[in-house]
């Protein structure tokens, strides 16, 4: 009998979150780092049934599409694998040959200078907290709207269609004016 069940995909690029990146989905706990998203469903589910495993994979795309709107980066997931944690410490492992693709990336440090002598001050931990509570919002308010994923959706297919960001589109027309 299962005592945990996890479905982890492996995604790329690795560095897409830049730190781990934990939150809540409909089915359980999502938890990205390192080029693995892990979702823990809220209750073992063995064996998983396949509209159960394409819910979860839904929301795992809905985070990463979060994500995506933040750092204008394409991603791919490929997954997933089902693994069902026994009360005995086995582990079971089942892999099946379907593949999800998408798109993400990766923002660079904010930095705030200082006062007049240069003093630079890196606020990446805040940068980084922010970026993962909208990753959350986005993914809890997604559901609920058609619009807001619709918009989502758009925005996802342009960074696929290689569109340049908004504010690298503005800075390439400032740069030729």
């Amino acid at each position: 009998m299962s005592v945990k069940t996890e479905l982890e995909w492996d995604y790329s690029p690795v560095d897409f979150f830049e730190v781990q990146y934990a939150g809540p989905v409909a089915h359980g706990e999502l938890v990205a780092a390192g080029g693995k998203a892990v979702v823990t469903l809220a209750v073992p589910t063995d064996p998983v049934p396949a509209s159960l495993e394409d819910s979860v994979r839904g929301e795992v795309a809905i985070a990463f599409e979060a994500r995506q709107v933040l750092v204008h980066r394409a991603f791919e997931l490929q997954g997933p694998i089902v693994i069902q944690h026994e009360a005995d410490g086995r582990r079971t492992r089942a892999v099946f040959l379907a593949a999800t693709a998408a798109q993400m990336s990766s923002a660079g440090g904010e930095l705030t200078v200082g006062p007049p002598d240069g003093t630079v001050a890196l606020r990446e931990a805040q940068r980084l907290a922010s970026e993962a509570a909208f990753v959350a919002a986005l993914v809890a308010k997604r559901a609920l709207s058609p619009v807001l994923s619709a918009m989502v959706r758009s925005y996802c297919q342009a960074v696929r269609d290689g569109m340049p960001c908004w504010h690298e589109s503005a800075s390439s027309s400032a740069a030729t004016a």
